[in-house]
Parts: structure tokens; C-alpha cells; sequence
């Protein structure tokens, strides 16, 4: 669903965790306090993480380290053509519920989905953006077979323009 202009509480929303990734700088992620369960990215392909700012779906938090409080801040990680962002949680027989605030600019950008056991089909759809930042929130609910296992998100940019970009800008755990 595309996320409207506006401010999301990570810290209301992320009831076992939450993550921003790049908020002041593009190497920086800020967690839920104690938590530990939303891994921070991977860029695949050898990319660079690139700082994306300005973006105008912001988040905010309360109990976060290594910054809060933190409000309304509209920054997220990066990449470009080629490279996907990737980062985990754990899976067991529970059910949860994964919120993905993400976005592309001048570009397709692909979200693939997967457990680690396979006891459910791999997910992937893809978004195209123009000129204009488009800003989506993805939600999956999921559980795996047995314990001990983890969810897999890549988002990746499978093509862009010149200036074409996919951003990852938080996850929330429920």
C-alpha cells in the first residue's frame, strides 16, 4: 500500500521490535532498545549504502538506541541499479506480523520474501517509480514450520534511471 506524506511511530508500532536504517548517516541502525530480532542491511552485490533524505513518509521513536528520542526523521538507506537491500528476522511456528517501509525513485524495484525451511512459497512483486519518490508499506505475516528459523527481505533495484534509486527506510515486528 503506498504510505501517505505523514509520520509513523516506530515505537508504538514495533511491539517486539523496530528498525531505521541511515538516519544520520548511511552506515547507521537504530533498533528497539534490547530487542536484536530486525537485522541490519546487507547490500548485495558489493554496492555502496547511499544516505537517502528529504523523504516525506518520516518515523519516530522513543526507545531506540543509538539515537532517541528521534522525531519525524525522513531519511532511509539506499542502493542502485543491480543491488538489493537485505535483512532478516526470526521465524518459528508463531505467526507475526512484518511491516516494510520502503520506497524507489526513477526506477523498478523488486521485494522478494522467503523462509529459510521453504514451508511457504516465496513471495516477490515489484513496483515502478518515475521521477517522483514513491514511498510503499509492505505487510507480511508469516510463520514457518518448525522453530529456530528466519525470514529473508530483499528489496532490489532491477532497473533505473539516470539518478534511479531503491530505499529501505524502516521494519516493524509484531
Amino acid at each position: 500500500a503506498a504510505i501517505p506524506n505523514g509520520d509513523s511511530n516506530l515505537t508504538a508500532e514495533g511491539t517486539l521490535d523496530w528498525a531505521h536504517w541511515a538516519h544520520m548517516g548511511s552506515t547507521d541502525f537504530d533498533h528497539k532498545a534490547g530487542a536484536g530480532l530486525i537485522s541490519d542491511i546487507t547490500v548485495t552485490n558489493g554496492a555502496s549504502r547511499l544516505q537517502i533524505g528529504s523523504i516525506t513518509s518520516t518515523a519516530s521513536w522513543s526507545d531506540g538506541t543509538p539515537h532517541s528520542p528521534v522525531n519525524a526523521t525522513g531519511t532511509g538507506v539506499g542502493a542502485q541499479q543491480g543491488a538489493g537491500l537485505r535483512f532478516t528476522v526470526p521465524a518459528g511456528t508463531g505467526q507475526h506480523t512484518l511491516r516494510v517501509y520502503a520506497g524507489n525513485k526513477s526506477s523498478t524495484a523488486r521485494l522478494d520474501v522467503s523462509l529459510s525451511d521453504a514451508s511457504a512459497s516465496a513471495f516477490t512483486t515489484s513496483q515502478t517509480a518515475g521521477s517522483t519518490s514513491l514511498h510503499t508499506l509492505f505487510t507480511i505475516t508469516y510463520n514457518a514450520a518448525s522453530a529456530g528459523q528466519t525470514l529473508t527481505v530483499t528489496w532490489t533495484d532491477t532497473a533505473d534511471a539516470s539518478g534511479g534509486f531503491e530505499m529501505l527506510m524502516s521494519a516493524t515486528l509484531q
